[in-house]
């Protein structure tokens, strides 16, 4: 349980827009901070260009160590006109007796701030340290996408680097961001039918 709290405070924290994390207490629902729903200015939610004429934006997050022995560095693109995400990403393994499962996500803001896209992780994982065949290190290539119809929207991104144990584990932190996102996308972009972010099941 306290590995899941943090991996889900981890993801929380950034898609709470700096504001605190999402709280969870127990079997307790997700407590969205008020203001991603606010009213905002009316430029929020609005395309920051004109669409299949915006520059690409370009993300480099390290996290050495992220936790205990694993290691991970995630340097890409986004292409704001496709919604296409290509990143490198770099995992290494420094203990000798743990194997390691990391996941790379993605968060997309508005002009305003507000939470308009995530990714579905990436993930991969690292065996322990022990002698130099040992698949203790790698560098995956990594290509995802969201529907462009937000992409296009989008005037920053951030990487959040995890560590989950099971795959339910990043299944929930997951849901959580989206749900967060998809609340923001309902107030601040009606023009959108439903929530075109997909849920991880």
């Amino acid at each position: 349980m306290s590995i899941l709290k943090s991996s889900l405070s981890r993801i929380a924290v950034a898609a709470a827009v700096g504001l605190g994390m999402l709280g969870l207490s127990g079997a307790q629902a997700a407590a969205v901070p008020t203001t991603l729903l606010a009213p905002a200015a009316t430029q929020c939610g609005t395309p920051v260009g004109t669409p299949g004429y915006i520059q690409a934006l370009s993300f480099h997050k390290r996290s050495w160590p992220l936790t205990g022995g694993l290691h991970m560095d995630s340097a890409g693109t986004f292409d704001r006109n496709t919604g296409t995400v290509s990143a490198v990403v770099h995992l290494y393994n420094s203990y000798l007796a743990t194997g390691y499962t990391g996941t790379t996500t993605i968060l997309m803001r508005d002009k305003c701030g507000g939470l308009v896209g995530v990714t579905k992780p990436g993930k991969w994982g690292v065996e322990a340290k022990a002698w130099f065949w040992n698949a203790n290190e790698r560098r995956v290539v990594w290509t995802t996408s969201i529907d462009p119809r937000l992409a296009n929207r989008v005037a920053s991104v951030e990487v959040v680097h995890d560590r989950f144990t099971t795959g339910e584990n990043m299944k929930v932190a997951y849901n959580i961001t989206r749900e967060a996102a998809c609340l923001y996308i309902r107030t601040q972009i009606p023009i959108l039918p439903g929530c075109p972010i997909p849920t991880l099941s």
